[in-house]
């Protein structure tokens, strides 16, 4: 962390180290997707992970879901989201599959 930021670098193949996906980081960037004040954090060879103040996990797993739902798995995660509770996520998957056939 720099300056209360957290910084990534490295393969990036999920977007975790830069703004883009599938762009190596060659040098530090600040991380944009971490949302709070960062109380933990964790790294290593493949992973990463943080805990911050602002969300809960579940929060946490439909918004980094909500990034990666396309046409194709639109209908499984929003199964998974109305089961689970997550409404404004099987709201979102909703809106991609109706608007895909207007």
């Amino acid at each position: 962390m720099r300056d209360g930021r957290i910084h990534g670098w490295g393969y990036n193949s999920y977007g975790q180290a830069a703004n883009e996906k599938s762009t190596y980081a060659w040098y530090p960037s600040p991380v944009d997707w971490c949302v709070g004040e960062v109380r933990k954090l964790a790294a290593g060879g493949g992973h990463s992970a943080v805990l911050t103040d602002a969300c809960s996990l579940k929060e946490l797993c439909e918004f980094r879901l909500a990034e990666n739902v396309t046409l194709s798995n639109a209908s499984e995660i929003e199964d998974v989201a109305s089961r689970s509770g997550a409404d404004a996520l099987a709201r979102l998957c909703g809106r991609l599959r109706y608007s895909s056939f207007a």
